[in-house]
């Protein structure tokens, strides 16, 4: 029992309802899928404390979810049990303390539980309402999918349709779509929020060894596919995402990010990040062949679901497992320095020889390429090649070195258009454009997203919700009846919204950007408590187009820079320190 979303293993909840049927299972609906799967039927429950149904499950604990009318309120509640009688019997035991208990106790508790949970939360202001709604929107999903005391966020969090089977079964997608669920934690503030995925995958790590000594042949790596369910088990035979290894690189930064921007302490970097560092990159170094030039390469690698599970899904040196690597490599300098540990002769020779991105000539200029001798052939819904700009930061896109060839490739990535894209992967594409500059294009990519992929009552979706944006989901004049709720659009668009008024750009010397993807036009816009990468806590405001404050506190000791009238200033701070700075 208590207040918050995304609960554990039991809850239950209170309020004013009429009598009568208030719910039914969904078995008369989905049952026929679920029957062919070996699941058997839902058993109604009528007692007279307790009205509903359980459902005996293959091989977790069965379920109850049952409503009983008291007092003039309806209350609800869930229940696990070995089987289905002791499912119901916990139900209608929890449900009768609670209504002995009063309402007023869970009201209070889930007031409390939100309150603390938004003065923790950054306060955004910015003169576009729906940004501003998608940012307010996006933190509230956070905090209803991500309860530090319930279960791991899935594609669909807590609102996983019961009509019919979920898409995508509802498992973990790690190629973008779980980080893009968490993302908003980073720089909302909401560390703990981590903990059960974090505890998820460290009781996934044996199998995860077994998956590296099977794909690479050694004992000390760690390889996570691309889609799973919550045991680690590979789904769907996609063979192309079973060997994507930059779903472990992309895992293992978010154990890192979460202690970088203040949220655990040096017993998570050295244990728990350090393995995952360590594993990661150990099934790199195995993958990697040194060439005739001396140069290093990824002989064997592929582009999350490019040319989908084709048998020429992949080649050498593919630009998104280069960055992935790249990020790992640097995580593990950054987290070596700071536990006073050895960085290995080999890391480093990785991280001098290994390319940062698969550049190649087409059509006349250098760009980045998916692999060598492939450019972006077409509209795909995947920005991974130029993920050396975001997330991974491999690189530095406004440098002399590689201005040219970041111009290029953005330019053919605009060329090939939107109309293989998904919900989801405007907010990316909006955190590229802030990374580059273009602030107009930065706010259009997440106004695009609320237009054409969110539902009259703000469900997020991954195909379009009309025809003429993108082909995913409309078919010549009409749209598609199969459609996909799944929440990483929104919460994608909630971090884009925070990266454009502040973020970290580590390539650069780990400088932090304000208002980097606001336009001009946005004469007033503020933000108050954004974390960021070195454990500090950023507040600023622009005005008339000029920063007009900066204040920033520490959670631990360390150097704070920032970008101000094309010069990077900065500050010593030590921890708990708060310091006006403009």
């Amino acid at each position: 029992m208590g207040g918050g979303g995304g609960g554990g293993g039991g809850g239950v909840a209170g309020r004013g309802y009429p009598s009568g049927d208030v719910a039914t299972g969904a078995w008369g609906t989905a049952g026929k899928v679920w029957g062919e799967r070996g699941l058997a039927a839902a058993e109604a429950v009528e007692r007279h404390d307790l009205s509903g149904w359980a459902q005996a499950l293959p091989v977790d604990p069965a379920i109850c979810a049952g409503w009983r009318t008291e007092g003039g309120h309806l209350w609800l509640v869930t229940e696990r049990g070995h089987d289905s009688a002791e499912a119901v019997t916990e139900a209608a035991t929890l449900v009768s303390r609670a209504i002995a208990e009063g309402p007023e106790r869970f009201s209070a508790e889930a007031r409390e539980w939100w309150a603390e949970f938004w003065g923790r939360s950054p306060g955004v202001h910015v003169p576009d309402a729906t940004l501003q709604f998608l940012y307010t929107y996006g933190m509230y999903k956070l905090g209803a999918s991500t309860n530090p005391r319930g279960v791991a966020c899935g594609l669909q969090g807590p609102w996983i349709e019961d009509y019919r089977t979920p898409p995508w079964s509802g498992d973990y997608h790690f190629n973008i779509n779980v980080q893009m669920c968490y993302g908003p934690g980073y720089a909302g503030g909401h560390g703990r929020h981590f903990r059960p995925l974090w505890r998820m995958l460290e009781s996934w790590e044996a199998d995860l060894r077994e998956n590296a000594r099977k794909f690479v042949g050694i004992g000390d790596g760690l390889m996570l596919p691309h889609s799973v369910d919550d045991r680690g088990v590979n789904m769907g035979g996609y063979w192309a995402g079973t060997v994507d290894h930059g779903c472990t690189a992309w895992t293992a930064k978010m154990m890192f990010d979460a202690w970088d921007h203040g949220f655990e302490d040096d017993g998570f970097l050295g244990g728990m990040v350090w393995r995952w560092l360590v594993g990661t990159l150990n099934v790199y170094l195995a993958m990697a062949e040194t060439r005739e030039d001396g140069s290093v390469a990824l002989a064997v690698s592929v582009s999350p679901e490019y040319r989908s599970a084709e048998i020429t899904a992949w080649g050498a040196n593919a630009s998104f497992q280069l960055a992935a690597c790249h990020a790992v490599l640097d995580a593990l300098e950054l987290a070596a320095k700071r536990l006073g540990r050895a960085y290995e002769p080999a890391w480093a020779n990785l991280r001098e020889k290994l390319p940062r991105a698969c550049v190649g000539e087409f059509g006349g200029r250098r760009q980045i390429m998916l692999w060598e001798g492939t450019p972006l052939e077409e509209s795909h819904r995947h920005h991974s090649h130029l993920a050396g700009i975001a997330p991974f930061e491999s690189y530095n896109p406004l440098s002399p070195e590689w201005r040219g060839v970041v111009e290029a490739s953005l330019a053919r990535w605009v060329d090939r258009g939107n109309g293989q894209w998904s919900g989801w992967c405007l907010s990316w594409a909006s955190q590229l454009m802030t990374r580059v500059g273009n602030a107009e294009a930065a706010v259009w990519f997440v106004e695009a997203f609320d237009r054409w992929f969110v539902s009259e009552g703000g469900a997020p979706y991954h195909n379009a919700m009309a025809p003429g944006y993108s082909c995913m989901g409309a078919g010549g004049l009409a749209v598609w009846n199969w459609q996909a709720m799944q929440i990483d659009g929104s919460q994608g668009s909630c971090s884009a919204v925070m990266d454009m008024l502040c973020h970290v750009r580590k390539a650069e010397g780990r400088v932090t950007h304000l208002f980097a993807g606001c336009p001009g036009r946005w004469r007033e816009v503020s933000f108050e408590g954004i974390a960021t990468p070195g454990g500090f806590r950023v507040s600023a405001a622009r005005s008339g187009g000029k920063l007009t404050r900066l204040e920033v506190s520490a959670t631990r000791a360390g150097t704070f820079r920032w970008a101000e009238e094309a010069e990077v200033r900065e500050a010593q701070l030590e921890a708990g320190e708060k310091r006006q700075l403009v």
